[in-house]
């Protein structure tokens, strides 16, 4: 069926959550090709102009948008990411806040709005929107990852640290850290009693490197592995 336009949108959607944007973008324009007033694929074309970094493009497609739909709480949301990006950030809190007048069980809008006022250190107030996200929606993996980076900025590490385990689950797919399947038990700090630890990185050097002295305070009860980028192996080899 080539002349799907939903099947065309489907496609570009989860081409769009593995952040491969240039096919995404390719799709869209197909699926709109077919159908011109597809509304959808219209957002999803601007969203991967903005998560490929063409900020100036996604602006005037939201803006266009926007004024095609004043009473869109998605239009308003969709123009508040761009404008996040852009570092215009009290122009983006307005727009989140008032996508969630027009649709207050918006979850995306919630954690939206959380994670700019977190970049804008307005911390109580960017906690109560992740808690209201979760409120509505308890396995939300952005809201509690938002939720966690916020506890651990403002050093409440023991609430944060399970909140930053959902960093598994968020929805893009191609930013998600990919958790290790293997099939020996996590440790969770007790004596090691003679067996192997294995401590792998997980980002990016800088986490890597920051992480790297906490492993003095590991018994030394047993074997540690570590585990680390090829480039970071000479720093770190001691």
């Amino acid at each position: 069926r080539p002349d799907s336009a939903e099947a065309r949108e489907a496609l570009a959607a989860i081409l769009n959550e593995v952040g491969e944007w240039q096919e995404a973008e390719q799709h869209y324009q197909a699926a709109l090709r077919i159908d011109p007033e597809r509304w959808s694929a219209w957002q999803g074309l601007a969203e991967s102009f903005r998560m490929s970094g063409r900020l100036e493009e996604a602006e005037t497609l939201c803006r266009r948008l926007l004024d095609e739909h004043s009473a869109s709480a998605e239009s308003h949301n969709n123009l508040a990411n761009v404008l996040h990006q852009l570092g215009r950030q009290h122009e983006a809190i307005a727009l989140y806040r008032r996508a969630l007048e027009l649709k207050p069980d918006f979850v995306n809008a919630h954690v939206n709005l959380g994670n700019v006022l977190r970049d804008n250190r307005a911390m109580a107030a960017a906690e109560d929107s992740y808690i209201a996200a979760l409120a509505l929606e308890p396995d939300n993996a952005d809201a509690h990852v938002g939720l966690g980076m916020l506890r651990l900025r403002t050093g409440r590490l023991a609430e944060g640290w399970p909140d930053l385990e959902w960093r598994f689950r968020g929805k893009w797919r191609f930013i998600s850290f990919v958790q290790r399947d293997l099939k020996q038990p996590r440790w969770n700090g007790e004596p090691l009693a003679g067996r192997t630890l294995l401590l792998h990185a997980e980002q990016g050097f800088g986490d890597t490197i920051q992480f790297c002295p906490y492993i003095a305070g590991i018994p030394r009860d047993g074997r540690v592995v570590l585990e680390v980028p090829k480039a970071l192996t000479d720093l770190l080899s001691s």
